[in-house]
């Protein structure tokens, strides 16, 4: 099978489509990286509590640790 170059398109291509198809591919990419940023900020967090309490420098409030002794 042959492959196509530009040139076999561009009498059918319209440009509504490929407005349309640009737009689609910004709303799939923002998304992924949405995606991703909120990934990373949760693997920050995590590991940033996991040193914390590995030190042993996370004071938490007795209104925390009594409700998680209740929950265990």
């Amino acid at each position: 099978m042959a492959t196509k170059q530009l040139a076999d398109y561009l009498q059918t291509m319209q440009t509504d489509d490929v407005l349309a198809a640009t737009d689609k591919a910004k709303v799939q990419a923002r998304t992924l990286l949405e995606d991703q940023g909120i990934t990373i900020l949760a693997l920050l967090l995590a590991d940033f509590l996991a040193d914390t309490i590995w030190q042993g420098k996370l004071d938490l409030p007795e209104s925390v640790l009594g409700r998680t002794a209740v929950l265990s």
